[in-house]
């Protein structure tokens, strides 16, 4: 994937003291429901910044995906969903929103990454 390190993960108040203390995450002025949703952190601010895109941010904005945390670098992409455990018979519902996820954050998407292996 060649993705840039992030950490994408629900704001919370441990984040807003974090901040006190000259931790920041990286905000979109023009998104502020994603960035008062999501503390999203890394070292290359500029990289992360390219790759959330508009159609990202909304992406993630929208209710449903708020439960995910994301976390990626180079050719790795974890994701996790906060709430407990799923269900079995959820687990389809859950591969499919993955990879949703996986798609708005990977040019081409999975299809691309399998053709490159």
């Amino acid at each position: 994937f060649d993705l840039p390190k992030f950490h994408l993960k629900g704001e919370h108040f441990g984040h807003t003291v974090a901040k006190l203390f000259g931790f920041d995450d990286i905000d979109f002025s023009d998104f502020p429901r994603f960035s008062k949703a999501y503390h999203l952190s890394g070292d290359n601010e500029n990289a992360i910044r390219d790759l959330f895109t508009a159609d990202v941010l909304d992406f993630f904005e929208m209710e449903v995906h708020q439960k995910w945390n994301v976390e990626a670098w180079d050719d790795w992409l974890v994701m996790y969903r906060t709430g407990g455990r799923v269900k079995p018979v959820e687990w389809p519902t859950l591969l499919q929103e993955a990879m949703k996820i996986v798609n708005q954050l990977t040019p081409g998407g999975v299809e691309a990454a399998r053709s490159d292996n």
